[in-house]
């Protein structure tokens, strides 16, 4: 759906619906800023050295310390938009399409790495996620299963293999990260991480099943999320010790398992809110809330998510060439820029390729 209207009907529809979940759209607008952050930063300063931030101030605090508090929010983006492809229902009909996909992630990947052939990140890791989702639907797994079995998955410490076994750089950056050569190989492996888009997957296909019982929060469910929320506080706040720079992925992707479920079972519930009628219907209401809906990040995430790293290289390459790079400003004055330009895009038609209207479209509200 476009997202230009925003239904206030308290009814939650099956699949196919058009009614939107409201709190994953406030997540996702919140999350995507956060990584944008990060991203800032990497063009901005990844060639002067290890975690360079040349200076901390009140022009770089604010955003940094937004940045570090979700510095999960990948994690949260994975799981939105494989929940909302299960809770969906598409079933990957344009399939023929993934070859193009997968082009095109390569493509903005190679234009944008600068260490080639250390070229392990989100893309490569969304392609084999999009394939191994591919897999999972053909083989009609149970929701439940599928859910239990990737959780499971999800709970083991891979990395620790690194130190155990031998292996190439290449493959262990692949296969579970590789941080004891270098600091910045260490994103988006596939152990375990390929579990989480199946996870996030299965949950969508186990809400899509129950979506009436979803419309109210009975006691004893409402005891559960609060026990669980309560037990998970003591596990709350790692992540904010991620460094900003090149020692992200082996901070972020390196946390105790305990932690990661701490910091999205939160998002876990606030997606839970999203189902009840009188949430939808309050946040409907909410002039914010409309234009967090109506943003370019909530109408066409992927193809902001493509958008915004050039743009971020482009500003930091401005900002060299006039030898701004180093000024306490220039990451307010570049994300302000950056911000400006994503969200200006709601004053325009975004053009947008068959594949990112069947697919990627599937994979968000």
């Amino acid at each position: 759906m476009r997202g230009s209207s925003l239904p206030s009907q308290p009814s939650l529809a099956p699949q196919g619906t058009n009614r939107r979940l409201f709190t994953v759209d406030i997540i996702r607008w919140f999350s995507f800023y956060a990584i944008v952050i990060y991203h800032l930063t990497f063009a901005l300063w990844a060639r002067y050295g290890l975690n360079h931030i040349p200076m901390r101030g009140p022009w770089v605090l604010p955003l940094e310390s937004y940045a570090r508090a979700f510095s999960f929010s990948g994690f949260t983006i994975i799981f939105l938009s494989f929940f909302m492809f299960g809770l969906k229902g598409n079933k990957s009909k344009k399939a023929a399409w993934l070859p193009l996909i997968l082009l095109g992630f390569a493509v903005v990947w190679l234009a944008t790495v600068e260490e080639f052939p250390y070229w392990w990140d989100i893309y490569p890791y969304l392609l084999c996620a999009l394939a191994a989702l591919y897999i999972v639907q053909k083989l009609n797994v149970a929701p439940a299963a599928l859910a239990l079995a990737s959780g499971t998955i999800l709970s083991i410490p891979f990395w620790n293999l690194e130190k155990l076994i031998a292996l190439p750089v290449w493959a262990a950056t692949i296969l579970v990260g590789a941080c004891t050569t270098r600091s910045d190989l260490g994103d988006w492996p596939l152990l375990p991480w390929i579990a989480y888009p199946i996870f996030a997957y299965g949950i969508g296909q186990l809400a899509s099943k129950h979506h009436q019982p979803l419309k109210q929060l009975a006691t004893p469910e409402t005891l559960v999320w609060l026990t669980a929320l309560s037990a998970s506080t003591l596990f709350l706040g790692g992540y904010f010790a991620t460094p900003i720079g090149e020692e992200f992925g082996c901070a972020v992707f390196r946390r105790p398992p305990i932690e990661f479920w701490a910091h999205q079972f939160w998002i876990f519930f606030l997606v839970r809110l999203s189902f009840i009628p009188a949430v939808h219907e309050w946040l409907a209401k909410r002039t914010l809330q409309q234009w967090i809906s109506n943003s370019p990040v909530n109408r066409s995430f992927f193809l902001i998510y493509f958008i915004h790293y050039p743009i971020a290289f482009a500003l930091a390459w401005l900002a060299r060439q006039r030898g701004l790079d180093q000024a306490p400003w220039i990451l307010a004055a570049t994300f302000i820029l950056l911000f400006l330009s994503i969200e200006s895009l709601k004053l325009v038609r975004i053009p947008e390729a068959p594949w990112l209207r069947t697919n990627a479209k599937s994979l968000t509200t």
